[in-house]
């Protein structure tokens, strides 16, 4: 049984940096810089549809503004719009050919349609810009495993974690890599790692919890299971049962 699906960036290369407040509360926004403003703490608060709406009209006063359409790109990606998030990404590059943050996001969007080649390109294009881009060293491993390229994707995981440590996100995913190749143990110190880092970690749990399970120390499978419940996983109870099952014979 292989470890749930890698949890997958959805978005990455958001804003690095405060916009100053250009509008006065109450008071509609005179300028481009103003609606990009209240989009973005529109977006912060969860109100997506208003956001895209001033950064629309952000980029109707500025059509030149690449920062808003890569914004822009991102809610819609978040609300299933993948088309019209490659078009404001194609936009942002068009604007400005060295927007690393823009290829990457187009790379997530052409990944959720399956086009797997030009994602990685995208990935490769941003990470010339941007060499230690941690994120899109992530997102390439991602696309490389989803080609069943393994070995690929563990040297870009690994790029990513020796720029971030700390990126749980590329350690599980490395972990998961690691697992397809049937390199349990170095799956399962991946999976250590990310409940190391964060002990709530429900997706860790389950997969390092698999990684036992094929190394036959169902004990520790059915306890790492145990508590990937506890945090809200999903497990299935045939799975759990036979966990059991098996720890009870060994």
């Amino acid at each position: 049984m292989k470890p749930a699906k890698m949890k997958r960036i959805l978005l990455a290369g958001i804003l690095t940096f405060l916009i100053p407040t250009l509008y006065a509360e109450g008071q509609e926004p005179s300028d481009a810089n103003a609606y990009f403003h209240r989009g973005y703490v529109h977006e912060q608060e969860g109100r997506l549809d208003e956001a895209i709406a001033d950064y629309s009209k952000a980029i109707e006063m500025k059509p030149d503004y690449a920062e808003v359409y890569n914004s822009r790109a991102l809610l819609y990606m978040k609300k299933d719009r993948v088309e019209d998030a490659i078009a404001d990404c194609n936009k942002a590059v068009e604007i400005n050919p060295e927007f690393a943050e823009a290829y990457n996001n187009r790379g997530i969007a052409y990944r959720e349609q399956g086009r797997i080649d030009e994602a990685v390109a995208d990935y490769g294009r941003a990470l010339e810009i941007k060499p230690g881009y941690a994120e899109a060293y992530n997102n390439r491993g991602f696309a490389f495993a989803k080609k069943a390229m393994f070995d690929e994707a563990i040297l870009d995981y690994t790029s990513a974690i020796e720029t971030n440590p700390n990126f749980t996100l590329a350690l599980n995913n490395r972990g998961t890599a690691y697992y397809e190749k049937e390199m349990y143990d170095e799956a399962i110190a991946d999976y250590s790692r990310v409940i190391e880092i964060n002990p709530k970690h429900a997706e860790a749990y389950n997969n390092r919890a698999v990684a036992y399970y094929q190394q036959k120390e169902f004990e520790k499978a059915l306890m790492d299971m145990e508590k990937a419940q506890s945090l809200g996983f999903k497990a299935k109870p045939e799975f759990i049962k036979a966990l059991g099952r098996a720890a009870k014979k060994k």
